[in-house]
């Protein structure tokens, strides 16, 4: 059994789009899940570098759990109609822990790798972010909206939704709830004389 727990919408912007809520699809079926995913970077431009110093994507999953646990089999992916496209190697994760994967699309799930790299990239303008057991069971799915250069989106403790400072690895701390339009006046800017 699936419960959703989905935000209100947010309004449509000035240039039409509309901004998609993240949707958290919670496995309910009398067993607590350990992880989730509380923070992504879809837009990178000076924060986290990946050990070839460029500037990737990064996922955040955090251990719900009181105990240690292993990612061994857990999949992500960025396609609704694929949710195990790219399984997770083995990465223990302490518990109340976070481990961070670089979603560089350079694909690097060794256990001997310095760090974990997904076959997918996240999509600035909006996209879709997933994770399943390792059964293949959608346990979370976040539908974003819109993202900026170095401002993580994901949820905090209560599922509250939320852009925030980046604290890959860590809880996410100062949130806002979204990005505000480009002013536009009504009277081009100019000199101007009482008449």
């Amino acid at each position: 059994m699936l419960t959703r727990y989905t935000p209100s919408m947010s309004k449509i912007s000035t240039l039409g789009r509309v901004v998609l809520a993240l949707s958290l699809i919670v496995h309910a079926a009398g067993q607590d899940v350990p992880f989730r995913i509380t923070e992504f970077l879809a837009v990178n431009a000076n924060g986290l570098q990946d050990v070839d110093d460029d500037y990737s994507d990064w996922i955040e999953i955090h251990n719900q759990s009181d105990e240690l646990q292993n990612l061994a089999g857990w999949h992500l992916s960025d396609d609704p109609d694929n949710p195990t496209k790219w399984a997770v190697p083995s990465a223990n994760v302490a518990p109340d822990g976070y481990s961070v994967i670089i979603a560089s699309g350079k694909n690097s799930n060794s256990i001997f790798q310095l760090e974990i790299n997904t076959n997918f990239t996240l999509s600035r303008p909006g996209g879709y972010l997933a994770l399943a057991d390792p059964e293949g069971n959608l346990v979370q799915e976040l539908i974003y909206p819109d993202q900026q250069p170095d401002v993580s989106y994901g949820v905090d403790e209560d599922g509250q939704l939320a852009y925030y400072r980046p604290t890959p690895g860590g809880p996410n701390e100062v949130s806002f709830s979204g990005l505000v339009a480009d002013t536009k006046f009504s009277v081009d800017r100019g000199f101007f004389t009482e008449g």
